[in-house]
C-alpha cells in the first residue's frame, strides 16, 4: 500500500531469508548487516513488522562494498533449515580469508530469534559462485561451488550436520558430484549457482542461464545416494535470474517439519529427462502408466508398472514435451513432464 514502506536497515547485505515463529502465527525475517558480524532478525506479525530487530553479533565480520560492482562479502546466500533451527551463510572476500569462500553454520532459536555459532566449515578457494541448501529433514547441508577460471572443476559437497559438533561436521565433507565445466556451460563469469529446496523434497540447482536445473533427488540420503542429476529438469526459459530463497515452511502448510518432503510426491522417479527413447520409471507401488503429447493424445496408455524399476520405450515418439502420468495402487496420481529428444 502506498506510504506503508518501512526502512528497517540502511546497511544490510544481499542476504535475506525467513522462517515461521513457533507461536503459529508470526514469522522471523533474517538478514545480515554490512561491515560487521551482526545478524538482524525482525519479527513480522499480523499488524506489521517490529522495526526493532533482535541483534546477534556472531561469526565473521563481513566486508563492505569497496566500490561500484565490487560487492565483497555482500553476496552469497543465507539459508535456513526447514525446521528453523539451523542457518548457513556463504560469503566471499571476508577479512582474513580474502580470496576464499567462507562457509559458516549457525543455530537459530525460532522462539527468541537469536543466532548462535555452530561450525566454521573448510574454506573453498578462489570462488566465482556458490550456493547452499539444507535437506528436508535438516540433517544434510549441500554447497555447490565453482572457482574462478575459464575451465574449472565444479563440485557439489555434502556435510552431515546432524551431530551438532563442529569437528564432526567438518570431517563429514563428501564430494557427491564434480565435473569440469567451461564458462560457456555455466553462463560465464558472475553466473549464479543458486540452490533451493522445493515442495517436492528435491533440491534444485541453477547454474547461470543453463536451460536445465540440476536436481538432488533424495537430499536426506548420505553421499552419492542423494541421487544428483546434472540435467534434472528442463526449463523452457532460464535467463539466469536465480531461484527464490523462499520461506520453506508456512503455518498453514500441509507439509510437516521433520517428514522427508519427497515422500509426498517422491514414490515415483522418472529417468532420464530428457530422453532419446529409453524411459525408466521407479515406483514404490504397483500401478499403471500413460504418456501423452501436448495435444493430450496417448503415446502409451494403461501400461502396468510394478514395484521397483520399469523400462519403457519412447523411441517411436516424435521429439517434444510429453506428460507422463502414473496411477498407483493406493489411488495416488503423479504427473511429470519429460522431454523427448
Amino acid at each position: 500500500m502506498p506510504g506503508s514502506e518501512q526502512v528497517l536497515s540502511t546497511s544490510s547485505t544481499f542476504k535475506l531469508t525467513g522462517i515461521p515463529h513457533v507461536n503459529g502465527t508470526d514469522y522471523w525475517v533474517l538478514a545480515h548487516e554490512s561491515a560487521n558480524n551482526h545478524f538482524i532478525v525482525f519479527r513480522s506479525t499480523a499488524t506489521g513488522v517490529d522495526p526493532s530487530p533482535i541483534l546477534s553479533s556472531i561469526g565473521a565480520s563481513l566486508s563492505p562494498c569497496s566500490q561500484i560492482n565490487t560487492y565483497g562479502s555482500q553476496v552469497g546466500p543465507i539459508v535456513m533449515s526447514s525446521d528453523g533451527t539451523k542457518l548457513a551463510l556463504l560469503a566471499y572476500g571476508v577479512p582474513g580469508v580474502s580470496g576464499d569462500l567462507l562457509a559458516e553454520l549457525f543455530r537459530f532459536d525460532p522462539t527468541t530469534g537469536t543466532v548462535d555459532h555452530l561450525a566454521t566449515l573448510p574454506a573453498f578457494s578462489s570462488p566465482e559462485a556458490a550456493g547452499a541448501e539444507f535437506s528436508p529433514n535438516g540433517s544434510k547441508l549441500y554447497i555447490f561451488h565453482r572457482p574462478w577460471g575459464a575451465v574449472a572443476s565444479v563440485q557439489l559437497i555434502q556435510f552431515d550436520v546432524s551431530s551438532n559438533d563442529e569437528t564432526t561436521i567438518a570431517a563429514s565433507a563428501s564430494v557427491v558430484w564434480s565435473d569440469t565445466l567451461t564458462n560457456e556451460q555455466t553462463a560465464t563469469t558472475f553466473s549464479t549457482h543458486v540452490m533451493a529446496l522445493a515442495p517436492d523434497g528435491r533440491i534444485y540447482i541453477q547454474t547461470g542461464s543453463n536451460p536445465y536445473l540440476g536436481a538432488i533427488m533424495y537430499p536426506n540420503e548420505a553421499g552419492p545416494a542423494c541421487g544428483f542429476v546434472e540435467n534434472g529438469l528442463s526449463m523452457p526459459i532460464n535467463a539466469g535470474a536465480g531461484l527464490p530463497n523462499q520461506c520453506k515452511r508456512y503455518h498453514d502448510s500441509v507439509l510437516s517439519v521433520g517428514v522427508p518432503m519427497h515422500q509426498a510426491t517422491g514414490s515415483i522417479e522418472i529417468l532420464p529427462n530428457p530422453t532419446d527413447g529409453p524411459l525408466v520409471v521407479r515406483s514404490s507401488l504397483q500401478g499403471s502408466l500413460g504418456v501423452f503429447d501436448a495435444m493430450g493424445r496417448a503415446v502409451v496408455d494403461g501400461q502396468p508398472i510394478r514395484q521397483g524399476s520399469n523400462t519403457f520405450d519412447l523411441s517411436h515418439a516424435l521429439p517434444g514435451a510429453y506428460m507422463v502420468r502414473v496411477m498407483t495402487s493406493d489411488g495416488s496420481s503423479f504427473v511429470r513432464c519429460v522431454l523427448k529428444q
